[in-house]
Order: C-alpha cells, then structure tokens, then sequence
C-alpha cells in the first residue's frame, strides 16, 4: 500500500495525543549524586523534572516511603538522615513523580566516622619540611592522613601512631590534620599551631626613638631581652629608662638591648624643659646696622658675619655674605639658643658699562656704579646675565644680544633692583641690518666677527669695499720656513688674524682660476711667490 504526505500528515493530526506523549520523554535527576555520609548524618536532596510538575513527588528510601530506622528517613521536603547504625547492603533515594510512574534514584553510602587524631609530635611543628607523628585511636592498615586537605604519604606503625612528613610555608598559621581509614570518612580535624623554623629573628627594640624632658622616664620593649644597657640615664632590667636629671655629654643617648636574636639600639633626645631662649629670633638688618639682644645667663655669644660684644650688642656687617643672612648664638646655663639675622642688601645703581655700546650676539663687557654684592645679578631685557662680583663697584658680565637697539640693562641684590639703564646693543643708527652685515662679510671676506659686522653696520657696504682697496697689503707667505710644507697653516692664519680680508678673498678667487698644486709643484720656493703675486695683484686689472 503507498502512502502519500498528505495521507501521512492526516494520520499524525488524528493521532496527535498519542504522538504527543512520545515525544516529550519525562525525566527526574536527583542533587547531589552518589554520596558518603556517616550514621546520624543528614543530607538535603533536590529533584530537577523535565515533563513533570516539581510539586508532588514522593521521597523514598530503598523504595520505602519516607524510609525507616534500618535505611534511614526522608522527608517530603528531601531531606535524608542516615541510620543510627550502618546497614547491609546498598542504599537507595528516589523521588517518584507526580504521574507515578516517573522515578529519579541515586545511591547513598552511609559509612564509619574515621579515626580520631588525639595529637601531633612535635608541637608546635616547625615550619618548612618536618617529619611528624600522628597519635590517635582506631588507625588500620591503608588509613590515610591529611593536613588542610592535602593527603599525604603516611605510614601506620599500629593503631595508636602514624608517621608522616609535612610542609608548611614560613608563617604561624595552625595546620588542620585529619585520618581516615578505607571505608569511613575522614575523622575530625586537629589543629596544631606551626612556629619559626631556622635561627631567631633579628632582635628589636620599641620604640626606635623618643624625646624625654630632663628625669622622664619611657618604657622600652623587646621580646626575648637578657640585657638593657644606656649611654646616659639609667635603664633597669625590665626595660624602664629614666632619663638623666642634666643634658648628657652625647645627645642623643643610646639604649642597647640584648636577647636572642643579638643586640638592638633606640636613641633618645633629652630635652631641656626650660632652654635658653634668645631675644630677638629672627630680625632683619641693613648693612652696618646694630641690634641688641638678650638671653637670660648669658656667657657667651658669636656671630659668623658680623660683630656681636659680651653684652649682646650685635653690628651688622659691611659687605653682604654670599647667603644674604647672619646667625647669632649664645650660651647659657640652660644650653645654646641662636636668632637669624636676614640682612637687607644696599639698593644698586649702574652708572656706565665697558665701552659705548653691547655688541650684537655673544658679548662680555663690565658694569661700574654702586652697592654690587655677591648676590648681584645683571638683567639684559628679559634675558639674565652671567654675573661675577668684582668689587661694591664692579661687575663682570656675558651673555648673548639677540636684537639690537635701546635695552633696559638692570642689576638686583635679591629683591632689590636697580633702576634700569638704557643701553645700546648693537650700532646705532646702522646704514645695514645686523644680517645683511654678516651676510656680505661671508662673501666678501672669510666670515663676521662681532666687530667687523658691526663696522659693517656703521660705514655701509660701498665705504667698506673703499676701505679694503686703500688699505695696504699685510697678508703673504714670506713666514713659511724649510722648503716643504707649512702653505695650508699659512693660509688659515692669514684669513683668521690679519684685516685686508677682500684683498686675501680676491686672491683665493684668482688661485682658482690660474690653478696651480700643492701636490706637483711640492716646493716652498716655487708656490711663495707666486701666492704674493696673487695676493699684492689682487685689485689689478686683467
């Protein structure tokens, strides 16, 4: 008989009930799976349905309802409590479905508590590896032991001792140890506390340092201590220091101990409760100004810049320290006191600078006028100053002119500033631009200096082009000793050091046009006179 889909799908439609069933399988899985647990010990079970209500089910063991004293009970909220004695054979819970006939079952083992550990030798343990014996009750052959759930490889020499080897990590925290026998459950734990393997620690000393008034006392600690010794004061043997009833020799005193672990040192300052005192602290002077100051018993006074007399009549300096400041001391019958004295710097006045004006660049020039200090610094616009005292009247200084022009030049001593002079930098009223200058000279001669760009400036490009053509020739190489060698230095010390420098460029243009070589004609005799007729011919017509 052929069936097509449509005749298919109409006997599936009209058996939809029956098809319906098949499909979707009911199902019950219990939590937790297979378990021990030991006698009088309960257990909450949950039941997880597919295809089922999860209201309804009904608990049994070894399908008992609600078990019995042999098996154990359980109630209709799944909770399982084991039996006062362990039974013979195996051990089942199952939850039946609200359909009766869908079941979920897992298997329960209900087994002996393990052997108690009544104690561990040594305790404490050492820390680190350390081999150990467990006394306890009821051990049989293959028992195992543990410590914080590690099981480790043990020996059981009878039913009371064990033997077994440990590690535990450099720290004090206890360690738990457990036994369990094959077919019972590990026993209860046994904390046994780990100490400090290894040599002492180092010996310490609390507190470190203090600060006691004349005849305080402080106690001190250290564990383990044998022996207290102090510098000043006295220290008893529990650790009780006391200070001295005067200010000791060496201060601050020392506090040793002595134990186990080797020595410790604290310090402690021993404080005058009623010091010297000095009047005034802090006052602030002019140059050669005077102050007067008191301390109670006085026997001595000092000052490391100016004067101070046995009365406490102090006198300033005349000339200002590189520090800007004095310091006054005194002794007394209640030990040293000191006062700051913050001297005021005389205000300065520049009254001329080394030559007419600041050249243009790199400069170093002198300043003259009034009140410099060793604390003066010079001010060229916003730019500061290299500065180097000479004298109350004389100051050196550098730096570099970036513009030319009218410039604010000042000096300050600290906070005190000079009022400003107006400098020139530069050439004034220049025919050319500082540029321009130092661009001709790099065509026209060997390169700028700082004064010939500066010429430049002034006279103009035509005037110095008229100067070069009268001035008479200075540079040759009549100078050059021995018949070999010496026409390259010739050469560069003529360009560097002598003044008729468009006569010497002239010349070098002319050298490589009628070209000659060093390397040919290698004699002195040959090569001198015919570069001193490049050079004397240099503004020749040809």
């Amino acid at each position: 008989m052929r069936m097509n889909s449509g005749s298919f799908a109409r006997i599936l439609l009209a058996a939809g009930p029956l098809f319906s069933g098949l499909l979707s399988a009911q199902s019950i899985t219990l939590n937790p799976s297979f378990i021990s647990i030991g006698v009088g010990q309960t257990v909450q079970y949950s039941a997880q349905t597919v295809g089922l209500a999860e209201t309804g089910l009904t608990w049994k063991v070894v399908n008992i309802t609600g078990g019995n004293a042999t098996y154990g009970t359980i109630s209709q909220a799944g909770l399982y409590t084991a039996p006062a004695v362990i039974p013979a054979g195996d051990i089942t819970i199952s939850a039946l479905g609200s359909d009766n006939k869908t079941i979920g079952t897992v298997y329960v083992n209900v087994a002996p508590a393990g052997p108690p550990v009544t104690s561990v030798t040594p305790s404490p343990v050492p820390t680190g590896t350390t081999a150990v014996v467990l006394t306890g009750t009821g051990f049989i052959t293959g028992a195992q032991a543990s410590m914080d759930g590690v099981v480790l490889t043990a020996t059981v020499v009878n039913a009371t001792t064990i033997k077994t080897t440990v590690y535990h990590a450099a720290t004090t925290t206890p360690g738990v140890f457990r036994v369990k026998n094959p077919g019972s459950l590990w026993g209860a734990p046994l904390s046994v506390p780990f100490v400090q393997s290894g040599p002492p620690a180092p010996q310490s000393i609390a507190p470190a340092t203090a600060s006691l008034n004349y005849g305080a006392t402080q106690q001190f600690t250290s564990a383990g201590a044998t022996g207290w010794a102090a510098t000043a004061g006295t220290i008893s043997a529990t650790g009780l220091y006391t200070a001295p009833a005067a200010l000791p020799a060496t201060n601050p005193a020392k506090i040793t101990v002595t134990g186990p672990g080797g020595s410790a040192c604290a310090y402690v300052t021993i404080v005058n409760p009623n010091p010297q005192t000095l009047a005034p602290a802090a006052v602030s002077l002019n140059l050669g100004a005077t102050q007067q100051f008191t301390s109670a018993g006085a026997t001595g006074w000092t000052a490391l810049a100016g004067t101070i007399t046995a009365a406490g009549f102090y006198t300033a300096p005349a000339a200002l320290p590189p520090s800007g400041t004095d310091t006054v001391g005194v002794s007394g019958p209640n030990g040293t006191a000191s006062a700051t004295v913050t001297l005021i710097p005389p205000t300065p006045a520049i009254t001329g600078i080394g030559g007419a004006a600041i050249p243009l660049g790199v400069f170093s020039t002198s300043l003259t006028g009034t009140g410099f200090t060793k604390i003066s610094k010079a001010t060229l616009g916003n730019s500061a100053l290299a500065t180097v005292f000479v004298s109350a009247t004389t100051l050196n200084v550098s730096g570099f002119a970036p513009v030319s022009g009218q410039v604010n030049l000042t000096v300050a001593n600290g906070a005190v500033v000079s009022q400003p002079l107006l400098v020139q930098v530069g050439v004034p009223n220049a025919v050319v631009t500082a540029a321009a200058a130092r661009r001709f000279l790099e065509q026209a001669a060997f390169g700028a200096t700082s004064v010939d760009a500066a010429h430049v400036q002034a006279i103009g490009f035509p005037a110095w082009i008229a100067e070069q053509l009268a001035m008479p020739q200075i540079s040759n190489y009549n100078s050059i000793p021995g018949s070999q060698q010496g026409m390259p230095v010739a050469f560069l010390t003529n360009a560097v050091t002598n003044p008729d420098q468009l006569r010497q460029r002239v010349g070098l243009a002319l050298s490589e046009i009628f070209v000659t070589s060093l390397n040919k004609i290698i004699w002195n005799g040959d090569m001198i006179p015919y570069q001193n007729m490049l050079l004397a011919d240099a503004f020749t017509n040809y």
